[in-house]
């Protein structure tokens, strides 16, 4: 059966037909959401346990990136994003990360590189389901109102380049 850490591929690296018809027919949407749409509000838990939502971030601009601890170029980002977010904290921007993977690995990553801000926890891929992709590294520019304020963004470079 392919999972998501294996795209679809089964032991010898080949693509797994039922996985390929099962994506092909999907009606989920996995190209992201289009800038001008209302990003979707969600609830998760962040590293202490506390519950938080994308509404209490209104007012602010918000760069919402989507992350796993077992990406690699997720790991490679996140010291540039802690550094992007020291630069921007005064410029009314506040970088939140979805993040995929245990509690303990999350934790030990933002320790690692004294994250300050916001590490939330993503069980599967509810709220990446809301957001229309399903990919890391993944990120979107949010206004102040809570709408996109560009296209979805791919991989490291382009979410920095959404600052």
């Amino acid at each position: 059966m392919p999972t998501a850490s294996n795209g679809g591929r089964n032991s010898k690296g080949t693509e797994d037909k039922a996985s390929a018809l099962a994506v092909a027919g999907s009606r989920i949407n996995r190209e992201g959401l289009p800038d001008a749409t209302p990003a979707p509000d969600f609830t998760l838990p962040d590293l202490a346990g506390e519950q938080r939502t994308l509404a209490e971030f209104r007012g602010k601009r918000v760069l919402l990136v989507f992350s796993d601890t077992e990406c690699g170029p997720c790991q490679a980002l996140v010291p540039e994003l802690a550094e992007l977010h020291q630069l921007h904290q005064a410029n009314n921007l506040e970088v939140v990360m979805i993040s995929r993977g245990g509690e303990k690995a999350n934790k030990d990553k933002a320790e690692q590189h004294c994250l300050s801000f916001p590490v939330l926890l993503q069980r599967r891929w509810e709220v990446s389901r809301k957001y229309g992709i399903f990919a890391t590294p993944v990120g979107y520019l949010i206004d102040e109102e809570g709408v996109f304020a560009k296209d979805v963004a791919v991989g490291s470079k382009a979410i920095l380049a959404l600052v």
